[in-house]
């Protein structure tokens, strides 16, 4: 359950009428308006995939193979943009004997799953398994198969040196501003971008701000650092990490700290504003942004636990649907308005709980 402000991107609000925490449906429209109101439609190449991608050093482009279905063919690029998502590549823990066990007794009759819920019905009954079924709740990891050339798997350790680019699972390094990669020699820093890394972050919000931040760099000269500044920036980011008390070959690219999540994005922006001679968008010229990131987007983060209980107490109380707590009129303006009053109603329903205790105990 996400509220608005994680999955909508900037200027671009849900349609009147959506829930304060929309359902999965919700968001599928809400992509698929996007696409439509801007055109994108003709920029996507639905069901393909690339399978795999190397750079090179000669030409200066990408070599991609575009696999779809069973037709694949060759293309080249000067600039590749990897924004998997971080639910792509499951974490399997290898144990030993594993095979022995899922070998065990009837063929079949055993298996592992990841990341699986079980099926419960309407009626209250619920899907039961004819076999020994153990569901790993793992998590996933950080992975990149289709750069087998250009990004190494090894794991990490604070005394590693940075000579190329490589991932533990867990943690790309070397990226400047967790976004382009300076772990090649041989190629410049922007030709290769990660796009989502971050967690703990408001994901569209976070995505267009890297993605304007990619335009801006790609389209000037001399925007982006060269190799030795970024390899600079990384040591002393991990440095930072640490001296927060946190591991950066463990934590990734988790940001840990209230308002982190909010001030990398306010930085990307503030970048662009210093260093590009190109125009912003022009909801970011208004004379009073000052920032990427809206104040009501602050607040609510800031709420969201709180705000995010009082929209389970309003389901649970059948109110949840009233016109009060929805945007009548799609504007961010009328969003806030009916967060407020979420927040307002969440109030005196603590109020009316707490006389409830006393009323009773005091009977």
């Amino acid at each position: 359950m996400f509220p608005a402000e994680k999955v909508t991107f900037p200027n671009i609000p849900f349609a009147p009428n959506t829930p304060l925490y929309p359902l999965h449906q919700h968001i599928e429209t809400y992509h698929r308006e996007v696409v439509a109101t801007r055109n994108l439609a003709k920029h996507l190449q639905l069901s393909s995939e690339v399978a795999s991608a190397e750079w090179n050093p000669r030409t200066q482009v990408w070599d991609l193979v575009i696999r779809a279905g069973d037709i694949s063919r060759r293309e080249e690029a000067e600039y590749f943009i990897i924004a998997n998502g971080h639910y792509r590549y499951p974490a399997v823990p290898a144990w030993e004997g594993t095979d022995e066990w899922l070998a065990a007794e009837h063929p079949g009759s055993r298996e592992l799953k990841h990341s699986l819920c079980g099926v419960h019905f309407v009626d209250g009954t619920s899907l039961s398994a004819s076999k020994v079924t153990i569901y790993l709740a793992t998590g996933y990891q950080v992975l990149a198969p289709f750069l087998s050339a250009d990004l190494a798997v090894a794991p990490h350790k604070a005394s590693s040196p940075i000579t190329k680019l490589t991932t533990n699972g867990k943690y790309i390094r070397p990226l400047h501003l967790d976004l382009f990669s300076a772990g090649d020699p041989d190629m410049p820093v922007g030709r290769l971008a990660f796009v989502g890394l971050g967690y703990f972050v408001a994901a569209a919000s976070a995505s267009y701000a890297q993605g304007l931040f990619f335009g801006h760099a790609i389209s000037q000269q001399g925007f982006l650092p060269e190799r030795e500044e970024v390899l600079q920036e990384v040591v002393e980011r991990e440095a930072a990490v640490r001296a927060a008390g946190f591991e950066p070959h463990q934590i990734g690219h988790k940001f840990t700290a209230p308002g982190d999540a909010e001030a990398y994005q306010n930085h990307l922006v503030a970048l662009i504003r210093a260093k590009s001679q190109l125009p912003l968008p022009a909801f970011l010229r208004t004379p009073d942004r000052e920032t990427f990131v809206e104040p009501w987007r602050l607040a609510w983060r800031a709420k969201g636990i709180k705000l995010g209980l009082t929209w389970l107490k309003a389901l649970e109380k059948g109110v949840a649907g009233e016109a009060r707590f929805t945007s009548q009129t799609g504007t961010e303006a009328d969003w806030v308005r009916a967060m407020e009053t979420l927040e307002a109603w969440g109030e005196e329903q603590e109020v009316k709980d707490a006389a409830a205790v006393v009323g009773v105990e005091f009977a």
